[in-house]
């Protein structure tokens, strides 16, 4: 077995590799690294384009959501407003409510006093007939037909004006 180890390398096989790997070096520069370094630069703007757009989403959705965020805050206010402008019309209809009733029973209490008053002159009425029916009964009694019709009519005249002047007691 003859093992022989060169530890300097042929200059013409080092050479000929040394040749081999500049033109491939070349070679693969001109075909594969500027197409894929316009490749990854063409991929770092569109990385890049797509972060701006992402940002200027996310500026945009930020004030979106504070626009709805107003719009809920308005929308609150509103409905409070809403509620508590039903709570007044309410106190006003309730106190509308109550000062009619009260004007109600009022009319109730003043058509009563007309009513009784009504009635109180009635019973008068009635009662000064009565008086002038009976006084003339007792009066025929003691005259005893000595006195004319004429003279009759004046004296129960007279006594109805007397009796109708004062003032009646309950």
């Amino acid at each position: 077995m003859d093992f022989n180890i060169h530890v300097i390398p042929d200059p013409v096989n080092f050479g000929l590799q040394l040749l081999a790997t500049i033109i491939l070096f070349m070679v693969v520069r001109h075909f594969l690294y500027q197409p894929v370094s316009n490749l990854i630069a063409k991929r770092k703007e569109i990385i890049a384009a797509n972060l701006a757009a992402a940002e200027e989403q996310k500026a945009e959705i930020s004030k979106i959501k504070s626009g709805y965020e107003a719009e809920i805050v308005e929308a609150q206010t509103k409905a409070k407003e809403i509620v508590d402008d039903s709570r007044k019309q309410g106190e006003d209809l309730k106190q509308q409510i109550v000062e009619q009733a009260h004007l109600e029973a009022k009319q109730i209490k003043d058509r009563a006093a007309k009513d009784i008053e009504r009635e109180k002159e009635q019973a008068q009425r009635e009662m000064k007939d009565q008086i002038a029916q009976v006084s003339m009964l007792v009066a025929s009694k003691l005259i005893q037909k000595n006195l004319d019709n004429q003279v009759q009519e004046n004296l129960i005249d007279q006594f109805i004006d007397e009796v109708g002047g004062s003032q009646w007691q309950n």
